[in-house]
């Protein structure tokens, strides 16, 4: 029998994206190992540069008021899946990420496929919700997720999905997110458009969970003389750039976009600042480890406190405090953190080939 192992990836779409990167970071060390991946998206969107050879495709999921839309999509992903399964062979392995890949791999009855939670479900899916809405959201949740193998990206999602979503797995394991250190050690050589500021950074799209209030906040209370980059876009940038005029710190944020190579600017930032309300596993902290950047974290729920271990602990500040995370910004920029003090001892857990062979021994 031979070891090379061939793979599926299902997932919403590979945009700007946490999730999505991590995908494509499995897939590329899986195929560099020999083994063959395919991907299979639900959007047609695709912002990430595919830089290996994997089999891709797209169910070009669109919404339609005349038809059951989830009904299509799942019988056009149970054809697609067969088809490729009659022509190379069976999948060893099949993960579905994100919630719209779940819901159409569960409807297409996909056999051995593994559910991948990326985030923490209480926090975010059921945010928000109280009486009847959250009653109907958990049992929706707990329709799709019950019974079946799951992998959380962080051991505080397993905790939620067990004793706050009430879960009842027919298998659950934690596998952390790969992160490659090569590739971005390599990749953060290049050009720094921002080499001439001096900036503190934050990564992350402007989406409300992510608390750019509480940042700019925090940033304009610290005192610090550093600039704060902010790297990614979303929905709340016109909110954001309003909140910044209003705190009279408009002239030193620097709304940068999104950049398919973040690198060069994250490993030139004195910190890398956290302030979301939930998370689940934060890539953009452990990006910033390997780049030997300093951090600083809110201490949400899920994931901040498994990757800011040993001494690295004492950069978590309470959830929406805005004293101690300013405090926290001021004494790392203060303090002068040595960079050397951040070794990988702290986040070997995380390379690729250890994540990589976890999933592998599902491939059984």
């Amino acid at each position: 029998m031979s070891n090379k192992k061939r793979i599926l990836f299902i997932i919403d779409s590979l945009a700007a994206g946490g999730a999505e990167k991590v995908v494509l970071t499995l897939a590329r060390t899986m195929v560099q190992s020999g083994h063959k991946v395919s991907i299979i998206t639900a959007d047609n969107k695709i912002e990430y540069d595919i830089d290996f050879a994997a089999d891709t495709h797209t169910l070009d999921f669109k919404k339609s008021k005349f038809e059951p839309t989830y009904y299509k999509y799942a019988k056009r992903l149970q054809r697609l899946v067969g088809t490729l399964e009659q022509e190379h062979g069976a999948f060893d392995l099949v993960t579905a990420h994100l919630q719209k890949a779940h819901r159409l791999t569960a409807k297409a009855g996909i056999k051995k496929a593994y559910y991948c939670i990326h985030s923490t479900v209480s926090q975010g899916s059921l945010a928000g919700r109280s009486g009847i809405r959250l009653y109907f959201k958990r049992r929706r949740l707990k329709k799709l997720l019950d019974g079946k193998d799951i992998i959380t990206v962080s051991n505080g999602i397993a905790e939620d999905l067990l004793k706050v979503v009430r879960i009842k797995p027919r298998s659950i394991r934690t596998i952390y997110n790969p992160v490659d250190f090569e590739l971005i050690r390599r990749l953060a050589n290049e050009t720094n458009p921002y080499k001439n500021e001096d900036y503190i950074i934050h990564v992350g799209r402007l989406t409300p969970s992510k608390r750019h209030d509480i940042l700019l906040q925090a940033y304009a209370k610290s005192g610090i003389k550093q600039k704060l980059l902010l790297l990614g876009d979303g929905p709340l940038k016109v909110a954001i750039q309003q909140l910044a005029h209003e705190l009279g710190i408009a002239d030193r944020v620097i709304f940068a976009g999104f950049y398919t190579n973040p690198y060069p600017i994250i490993k030139s930032a004195k910190l890398s600042v956290l302030t979301s309300d939930y998370e689940g596993l934060p890539t953009s902290i452990i990006e910033s480890l390997v780049l030997h950047v300093p951090v600083i974290s809110t201490d949400c729920p899920s994931g901040p406190r498994e990757i800011l271990t040993g001494n690295l602990a004492n950069a978590l500040s309470p959830v929406g405090d805005i004293n101690t995370i300013a405090h926290n910004i001021n004494a790392h920029i203060t303090n002068h953190q040595n960079k050397a003090e951040i070794n990988d001892s702290y986040i070997y857990r995380f390379t690729p080939q250890n994540v990589v062979s976890q999933y592998l021994k599902l491939a059984q």
